[in-house]
């Protein structure tokens, strides 16, 4: 493990990114394909919206600062009232209803690393927001 690793985030859009850049007190980097952030340690890019935004960005990023960690973070909306706005959950696994398996028609899923004591929950992604 390198010693001062750098950790990488993904944002899809500056609204979801703004209250989390402006409260650690990020500064803007230099110009590239994408707008990242930095402080100290940490960079923050804005990927803009779906799965072939962020798959970009995360090259960029691993590209260009070789990340230890990347996290992908951002706002969701939910099927029905459980959940409270603004509460933070854990993606355990992920639905794609736009990338079927060329077996069986059936929705693609997968379940990423997460990490042990937080609320976990089911994510339904595509490329195009519902609303």
């Amino acid at each position: 493990m390198l010693r001062d690793p750098v950790v990488g985030i993904v944002m899809a859009t500056m609204l979801e990114a703004a209250p989390f850049l402006t409260n650690l007190k990020t500064e803007e980097g230099e110009a590239g394909p994408f707008p990242v952030f930095a402080k100290d340690r940490l960079r923050v890019i804005i990927s803009g919206v779906g799965k072939a935004h962020a798959a970009m960005a995360c090259s960029y990023l691993i590209q260009r600062f070789n990340p230890e960690v990347l996290c992908n973070l951002g706002a969701a909306g939910a099927t029905d009232g459980r959940f409270v706005l603004g509460e933070c959950l854990q993606i355990e696994r992920i639905i794609e209803p736009d990338r079927p398996d060329l077996d069986t028609g059936q929705p693609h899923e997968h379940a990423p690393d997460i990490l042990e004591g937080f609320s976990s929950v089911t994510l339904a992604t595509q490329d195009k927001p519902i609303r």
